[in-house]
């Protein structure tokens, strides 16, 4: 799925955000895929995380630390589609 070209946004991304399905929870943002020029899709699952802490609210805010971090890499340009490793490190810890 990708977004109409009319609806592009200047800095070539959508914001990431954080979803809590019932399938799990999922942070998810859109962001330049160079090759085709259209805003693709990115999702990370973070299942890891919320059950590693004693309650919602924890995690909730951890899980927002993390949507903050990643806005904050890719208002400074920064691509998932060429480096993953950000994405790695940060969930391992």
């Amino acid at each position: 799925m990708s977004i109409p070209e009319k609806t592009l946004p200047i800095n070539n991304f959508l914001p990431a955000r954080l979803k809590e399905n019932a399938s799990g929870w999922v942070i998810e943002y859109y962001a330049l895929q160079p090759q085709k020029q259209i805003l693709q899709r990115k999702q990370v699952r973070i299942k890891r995380i919320e059950s590693r802490y004693n309650s919602k609210r924890e995690a909730r805010a951890h899980c927002q630390k993390i949507v903050q971090t990643i806005n904050a890499k890719l208002a400074g340009g920064w691509s998932p589609f060429f480096n993953t490793e950000f994405i790695q490190i940060f969930f391992t810890r």
